[in-house]
């Protein structure tokens, strides 16, 4: 009988913990969701470009919503008339490692790094000579 208690105990305990569990895209949007995110590089084949960006461009952000919108903002230092520069849809992969939907263009864009302090997204994208590259966009909280 003491056998089949603890059997019961290990096997509810097991359960409990699962169920606890988080899935990998519900914790990346809510890391996503939490906070704007702030410029901080852009680099292409890991040469950082952020020094040829213009200063008006180094306060955009994005901002990511729980109704699966973004919109990518100029921030307070204006290099456009509009304070949005674009918006769209996103969907974050079952593994949290994707971005998909209307983000960025419709290009594949995988999730680098995604921590409460710093995102970093990567995709192919070309230079200016036409080579393709591979872009990484660096923000931080």
């Amino acid at each position: 009988m003491k056998k089949i208690t603890l059997l019961f105990a290990v096997t509810l305990l097991l359960f409990s913990f699962g169920s606890c569990k988080k899935d990998a895209a519900t914790t990346a949007k809510n890391t996503l969701t939490s906070h704007n995110w702030l410029f901080a590089d852009y680099s292409e084949d890991g040469v950082s470009l952020k020094s040829n960006f213009p200063a008006c461009s180094l306060d955009d952000q994005y901002i990511f919503k729980d109704d699966g919108t973004y919109t990518r903002d100029e921030g307070a230092t204006k290099c456009a008339t509009s304070q949005t520069l674009k918006s769209g849809n996103y969907t974050v992969s079952a593994d949290g490692k994707m971005l998909e939907g209307g983000f960025n263009s419709g290009a594949v864009t995988t999730i680098e790094e995604l921590t409460s302090t710093s995102f970093k997204f990567s995709y192919s994208g070309k230079d200016g000579t036409g080579k393709t590259v591979k872009i990484i966009e660096s923000y931080k909280k």
